[in-house]
């Protein structure tokens, strides 16, 4: 498995941090979303009348550096291959290395992304570890299908989804089939505490 951290100076970055003992990190960010569709219809009551509807929402959180409400203080992001037939499982909490190669653990995720190649043949699966899953914004073993070039994201400003270390903290990141591999996109972000 190849797994490629998005920060091309992530080794110095590392070897200063480590000369330096510094480990206070602050993390901040952003994540938006909107759905905006037009309908309309020509109608012929006597003269015409055009009429449209246009159902629409959205979604835009910044994020600021803490544990409260509508702030995060660890994130982890990867773009990553998945050969065929292969999966990750991923450890939320206290296995995952960052860019700085310090150890990341989540205690709740407020922000998790998933973006799949267009290039990809296969699937990307999210969700659904053997045991001790992260599952708490699906039902039981359930999966996500994310088809090639698409993107799923759930985020939001309250609490977050609880990670609970050695019974709730497994992520499985699947390739659907055989033949050839996946890539990915991933980015998580939420709470130590």
């Amino acid at each position: 498995m190849r797994r490629r951290l998005f920060a091309p100076f992530a080794l110095l970055a590392a070897v200063l941090l480590s000369a330096a003992g510094y480990r206070a990190f602050t993390v901040t960010g952003s994540a938006n979303g909107a759905v905006s569709f037009n309908e309309s219809v020509n109608t012929t009551f006597g003269s015409t009348v055009k009429a449209s509807v246009t159902p629409q929402f959205s979604l835009n959180q910044t994020f600021t550096s803490g544990t409260g409400s509508g702030s995060v203080d660890v994130k982890w992001c990867v773009n990553d291959t998945i050969a065929a037939s292969s999966q990750d499982t991923l450890d939320l909490a206290g296995v995952l290395t960052n860019e700085f190669a310090t150890t990341t653990t989540f205690a709740t995720v407020k922000v998790l992304a998933l973006k799949a190649a267009t290039t990809n043949s296969n699937n990307v699966w999210i969700g659904g570890a053997a045991a001790n899953r992260f599952n708490s914004f699906l039902k039981d073993s359930s999966v996500v299908v994310v088809r090639p070039g698409y993107m799923v994201m759930l985020w939001g400003p309250g609490t977050g989804y609880a990670v609970t270390a050695a019974t709730a903290d497994r992520l499985l990141i699947k390739n659907s089939g055989a033949g050839t591999p996946i890539v990915y996109n991933l980015c998580i972000a939420g709470t130590s505490t």
